[in-house]
């Protein structure tokens, strides 16, 4: 018994390290060194992330440490092995440009700019971490997934109440959500942050539409007795109307392709009577884009009464995904085509190794004091292309790399679902892990998506991980 309690104990312990060092890791996102104002002790949201800052630097050195002293011992699967690579090859090319580029760049290289590497060693950090948790038990995974998922969900909430307050109280001219005051670049909000932008909370509300979808599908087909299941049926079904709504209210192109996607896979592969999916498909999309429609025309009508806006809608009141619109400044892609090709011909610079880690922003800015308001977006310095992004930060070398795991990880996730028959064998949660997967993958050919350390990246890691303990590749 005193064996069993000394085991026990020491798993225990090392789970809640690992738990630290994952919640230290999903915390470092977005955090900079530019954002943080001043020590102060009273300061709650300072000191916060003043401790998300430098908690990721002090986990990157203990699970460095670790890694070295067990890597003799440790299997590194080839998802995590090119990652890893590629991420190593960025910091290479930065470091090598700090010696070598010749080229009058508005963000110059420095050596000894630590804030240059922070993106790198989260990157690091976050895959030497499910390297390490390779031998832990698949329950700890799904632990793993759902704090991630936690966190979603509350910050998805926390920026979402307000969105929604003043779209129905304080904002009488808009008629989506995207065209709110609370989507203004460069304006402060959450934990001190810059204003979320509209792709991004309307990612993240597919990714907990997807997840409750294939929730509600699995407790539909549950035969066990369960006390008021119709009225959790009934909720589960709320909620996803409720996503739905707001995922179409935020008009955000490349997150509907995202939802599209997750619908597509649940009306293929989700092993549910027809009639049903039917019925889900009516419930959960089209009544919540109907009813979002009707409430905006009414919302529109009602404006025109009280001369609070005319008739000629503004772009901030434009149905974005059904209006589109092509033109010069204002294409499908909403500019990328341009920047894309501009990130060509900047490639061409430094084609071997590229610009080093966001090497985007620093290859692509520019001062945009002439630029006309309605082009300023063709002159961002976001990549938005993974492929395009590997070939400016790592050159020809590191997307080797990234293209390996895209390719490695798509073929994976064909073989689970068309020999392993994943929808058919196993229980929600790796059901939407594969179909989170691939809408993550689809998102790079529009977005820098997991190429860069951020939401996207991490929900790849910690699925890979969860599926990786049902099926090991081979």
């Amino acid at each position: 018994m005193l064996v069993i309690r000394k085991i026990i104990k020491k798993n225990f312990f090392k789970q809640a390290f690992f738990l630290t060092c994952w919640l230290s890791i999903i915390l470092s996102i977005n955090v900079k060194l530019s954002d943080l104002n001043s020590i102060e002790i009273f300061n709650f949201t300072n000191i916060f992330n003043i401790a998300r800052y430098f908690s990721i630097k002090l986990i990157f050195f203990i699970l460095l440490f670790l890694f070295f002293c067990k890597n003799l011992k440790i299997k590194i699967e080839k998802f995590y092995f090119l990652l890893l690579m590629f991420s190593l090859v960025l910091v290479f090319s930065y470091i090598l440009n700090c010696f070598f580029n010749t080229e009058n760049l508005i963000v110059p290289y420095n050596i000894l700019d630590f804030e240059a590497y922070s993106l790198s060693i989260s990157f690091i950090s976050a895959i030497l971490f499910f390297i390490l948790i390779r031998n832990e038990s698949k329950i700890f995974a799904i632990k793993l997934f759902y704090l991630l998922y936690f966190i979603i969900f509350a910050y998805t909430m926390c920026m979402l109440i307000p969105i929604l307050h003043d779209f129905t109280f304080n904002a009488p001219g808009i008629l989506y959500l995207y065209g709110q005051d609370s989507f203004i670049a460069d304006e402060y909000n959450f934990l001190d942050h810059t204003n979320q932008r509209v792709t991004g909370i309307s990612r993240m509300l597919v990714i907990l539409f997807c997840f409750l979808l294939f929730y509600g599908s699995d407790f539909i087909k549950n035969k066990k007795i369960i006390i008021n299941k119709r009225i959790y049926i009934l909720l589960i079904f709320l909620s996803l109307s409720f996503l739905s709504f707001c995922i179409w209210g935020f008009q955000s192109r490349g997150s509907f392709i995202s939802y599209i996607i997750v619908l597509l896979m649940f009306l293929a592969f989700e092993n549910l009577n027809w009639r049903l999916k039917i019925f889900t498909i009516i419930v959960i999309f089209i009544l919540p884009i109907f009813l979002f429609e009707k409430i905006s025309e009414a919302k529109f009508l009602k404006s025109i009464e009280k001369n609070q806006i005319t008739k000629d809608i503004s772009e901030k009141e434009q149905n974005r995904i059904i209006g589109l619109t092509i033109n010069d400044t204002q294409d499908m892609s909403t500019g990328r085509v341009t920047i894309w090709k501009r990130s060509i011909e900047k490639f061409k610079d430094k084609i071997i190794l590229g610009y080093g880690e966001s090497g985007d922003r620093r290859s692509l800015d520019y001062k945009k004091d002439s630029v006309s308001s309605k082009e300023k977006h063709l002159w961002d310095s976001n990549a938005s292309n993974a492929f395009i992004y590997s070939l400016l930060s790592g050159g020809v070398v590191g997307t080797i790399f990234f293209l390996l795991f895209f390719v490695s990880l798509g073929i994976y996730i064909l073989k689970l679902i068309f020999i392993k028959k994943i929808f058919v064998k196993h229980p929600f949660e790796y059901k939407s892990f594969v179909v989170i997967i691939s809408l993550l993958l689809v998102r790079t050919l529009y977005e820098n998506g997991f190429s860069q350390f951020g939401i996207d990246f991490l929900l790849i890691l910690v699925t890979t991980q969860n599926i990786l303990k049902i099926y090991t590749i081979k």
